[in-house]
């Protein structure tokens, strides 16, 4: 999953990006409107791909929203609802139907529900202060029943935060956190340039979507969240002609986006090769294990896995062969 900690982090980033990726492409003309549409495109891909119905689901009800509060827009953005329950369905099918299926033990449903009512034992238990910021993970396990996940988070911001500070703190922090990232949608109700209404989409979809996981836990996708949303509470910026300074910003910007995206490539491929590299020392073949294992090393050598990797097959290696 492109190098994000879980599928949910990935989907999760990819349900703030497709929103402007699209607001992008409706304001652009031209061979730029082509190569937004082929970005968004790209990015349905990984939506797909990263199968995360949580993720998929918060898109859909933040387009809904605005397509609530924007009514000019009705139904172009009803459009726009419709294509994406074509995605959350096709999510479905990428994880085999179990998301259909809320009495399956193993599906997300049952899980999630066994989560949440650890939460809220906690903070039955502890009414006023908590178990402590942080507190959930550690106090999980007296509160796991048979047929709960092993998990560090609640996979949902209000009942975490009631069980780490209490419901009456939890109350208020929760009211915070999504009036900062829910208002862009009533703001930008007024006709304006579609990017800021795709942003307000997907700034929404964040937040909904930690009603169903914990990817505000995750300091590298709230950290870009609070970035875009100070992007849209400095109101509308208007485009200079010319200008080197911009210029050497957009090309800064542009490195390191490439810089990324080789990095997560690199790092794609190492993962990939440690895998092979595992199932080949489980078939036995411990040579082909070291080769795979030394390809890991050599297409990402900042991996600690790819190294510890190495070091394993190179030891079985060694053990293997007579002295």
């Amino acid at each position: 999953f492109a190098g994000f900690m879980t599928p949910a982090a990935f989907g999760g980033y990819l349900a703030l990006a497709l929103p402007v990726t699209v607001g992008l492409a409706v304001g652009a003309r031209g061979r730029r409107r082509h190569g937004w549409v082929a970005l968004a495109l790209l990015e349905v891909a990984g939506i797909l791909t990263a199968a995360s119905a949580t993720a998929a689901a918060a898109l859909v009800v933040a387009v809904g929203l605005g397509a609530l509060l924007w009514s000019r827009d009705g139904r172009r953005l009803g459009a726009g609802v419709a294509l994406l329950v074509l995605v959350l369905a096709g999510v479905a099918v990428q994880r085999g139907g179990i998301a259909l299926r809320p009495g399956d033990p193993e599906g997300p449903w049952r899980l999630r529900a066994g989560n949440f009512r650890s939460a809220w034992a906690m903070a039955v238990d502890h009414p006023w202060i908590g178990v402590g910021p942080g507190g959930f993970a550690e106090s999980y396990p007296a509160y796991r029943q048979p047929g709960d996940n092993e998990i560090r988070h609640a996979h949902n911001l209000p009942l975490e935060l009631a069980a780490e500070i209490g419901p009456a703190a939890a109350l208020l922090v929760t009211a915070l956190f999504f009036w900062i990232f829910l208002t862009p949608l009533w703001r930008e109700r007024e006709p304006g340039p579609a990017w800021r209404r795709g942003l307000a989409v997907g700034l929404a979809a964040f937040a909904l979507h930690n009603l169903g996981d914990f990817t505000v836990y995750m300091p590298s996708l709230l950290l870009t969240a609070a970035l875009l949303r100070g992007v849209l509470a400095r109101g509308v910026v208007r485009e200079e002609k010319g200008g080197g300074p911009a210029r050497v910003l957009a090309g800064a910007s542009l490195a390191g986006v490439i810089a990324a995206a080789a990095i997560t490539l690199l790092a794609g491929l190492s993962t990939a090769s440690r895998l092979a590299a595992r199932e080949a020392a489980h078939a036995g073949r411990i040579e082909r294990s070291v080769t795979h294992a030394e390809r890991a090393v050599r297409l990402a050598p900042w991996s600690v896995d790819a190294a510890l990797m190495l070091a394993a097959t190179t030891g079985e290696l060694a053990a293997a062969r007579p002295e």
